[in-house]
């Protein structure tokens, strides 16, 4: 079952309420933590405050056990097409499998898709979960990383983003011009690509270049505010 609980369940610390979907009314959480960023050294800040739940409701089908059917909900009108999502199953027969994480980037109408299969996995109709929408590099830090340095991958703060086994992704903001193209969220060794949505989950470091700290406010919803 390890392997299904994508990411910590502290990443997910702000619930929200949820009954039939066709009567479900979602509160909004507000709120946000501010981040001391010291000068020359690296940052460690965690996101406690995440979104709010988009959709929620009973799982009513399976087909191939990776796409899960929800009648009562609309997904092309409730989810926005080039975002990820986060599935939580909040409330499942077989208890171990409350908490488990999933990122979900396809849907249809009635229908949307999990890497894995939940039911394989033990997964059942009458099951609940929640959607809500995953931070982004963008999300987080702003379409143009106001209050961080800017420049290249040796010049910039860099964000570091763990993705397991002692690994990290490392992004910056680059202000525009040279082989790095346009201005915009860029990852170390990722060459010109728009990383602005990649996606974050509850903590990562920041490798703080400028010679001044700042503070910082991560919000929910998402806006990144300086001090």
């Amino acid at each position: 079952m390890n392997k299904i609980k994508l990411l910590s369940l502290g990443a997910l610390m702000v619930t929200a309420m949820y009954a039939n979907a066709q009567t479900t009314a979602h509160t909004k959480p507000t709120g946000y933590v501010t981040h001391t960023l010291k000068a020359g050294q690296f940052n460690l800040i965690g996101l406690t405050l995440h979104n709010p739940v988009v959709a929620s409701g009973d799982i009513q089908g399976f087909t191939g056990g990776t796409q899960i059917t929800d009648n009562d909900i609309n997904f092309a009108n409730v989810l926005t097409a080039g975002k990820t999502y986060i599935l939580e199953i909040t409330d499942a027969a077989d208890t171990s499998l409350n908490g488990t994480i999933q990122e979900v980037t396809v849907w249809g109408a009635n229908t949307f898709d999990t890497p894995q299969d939940l039911q394989a996995e033990g997964l059942a109709v009458g099951d609940k979960y929640q959607l809500r929408a995953c931070k982004t590099i963008s999300s987080v830090f702003g379409i143009t990383a106001e209050g961080l340095l800017s420049g290249t991958s040796t010049t910039a703060d860099i964000i570091w983003v763990p993705i397991g086994g002692g690994g990290y992704e490392k992004y910056f903001y680059h202000p525009g011009g040279g082989l790095l193209g346009v201005a915009g969220w860029k990852k170390v060794g990722g060459g010109s690509a728009d990383t602005s949505g990649d996606t974050l989950s509850s903590g990562m470091i920041i490798q703080r270049r400028s010679p001044t700290p700042y503070n910082a406010k991560i919000n929910v919803p998402d806006t990144w505010d300086v001090e």
